[in-house]
């Protein structure tokens, strides 16, 4: 009796680990590293993940995918040995695509932080602006490096920006995908309000070439320097981008020019 139940169980484990690599031989690596991730999320709680930098933690939870996922406990338990090499290969592949930090990244990131990556950067970009106009903030002034960005992300995710500053605080140590996004959308926001300035510019620029001639001619001078066109700007507190600085340049000396 005894003999004839190790023969049945030998025969199910053998229909067991040819159904398992059939299974697993329509699977590709690909499909199999995101099912882990997949696992990941489901399984362990996100204050947990952190610990999936150490190289003991990432294998203790790849054997629990694979036990709980495809009955797997031991890979010397395994008698096929197709089956056998199929499932260190795709086991070592698990580990090699969790050791990508970007993996890991992906894991370990909150769920505000996840809500930020799913806005396009130009939407943040366009509420930072909108908030510089809304408070009335002068752009002429205004350094868009140094911008509070957590309230405009704090208003849009609803929490309060203390926690916003957190998130950004452990991003900088681990997530520079997060960081590059931010810094994304704060050139969108330098981006709109260097048009909007441009505009302004535009309008007043007769007046400043005008002002310009006068400026080098009080002072003698036959040909405009770059030096002498930052002494004009800074005795007249004008504020110019740097493509209109340039075209200013131009303008002016082409007058000195029919002038000397």
């Amino acid at each position: 009796m005894e003999q004839e139940k190790i023969i049945s169980d030998k025969k199910n484990q053998e229909e067991n680990e040819e159904g398992l690599l059939k299974e697993l031989k329509n699977k590709s690596l690909e499909e199999l590293n995101k099912e882990v991730q997949l696992f990941i999320e489901e399984e362990l709680p996100i204050e947990q993940r952190k610990y999936l930098y150490s190289d003991e933690v990432k294998e203790d939870v790849v054997n629990l995918f694979w036990t709980k996922k495809y009955g797997i406990k031991n890979i010397d338990f395994i008698e096929n040995p197709e089956l056998k090499l199929k499932f260190k290969i795709m086991t070592e592949s698990i580990l090699e695509n969790l050791d990508v930090n970007r993996t890991i990244r992906k894991l370990i990131r909150t769920k505000e932080a996840r809500e930020i990556l799913a806005t396009p950067y130009t939407e943040i970009g366009k509420q930072i602006f909108d908030y510089i106009i809304e408070k009335g903030i002068d752009i002429n002034d205004f350094n868009v490096k140094e911008f509070d960005i957590e309230e405009v992300l704090s208003k849009n995710l609803g929490i309060p920006k203390e926690k916003v500053e957190e998130l950004l605080n452990e991003a900088e140590e681990k997530d520079y995908e997060l960081i590059e996004y931010i810094d994304a959308a704060l050139d969108y926001a330098e981006l709109l309000i260097s048009d909007v300035k441009s505009e302004a510019e535009k309008k007043d620029f007769p007046d400043i070439i005008e002002k310009g001639i006068k400026w080098a001619l009080e002072n003698k001078v036959n040909r405009f320097s770059l030096i002498d066109m930052d002494l004009f700007l800074k005795d007249n507190k004008i504020q110019l981008s740097e493509e209109n600085k340039r075209r200013l340049y131009l303008k002016i000396n082409a007058s000195l020019k029919r002038q000397y």
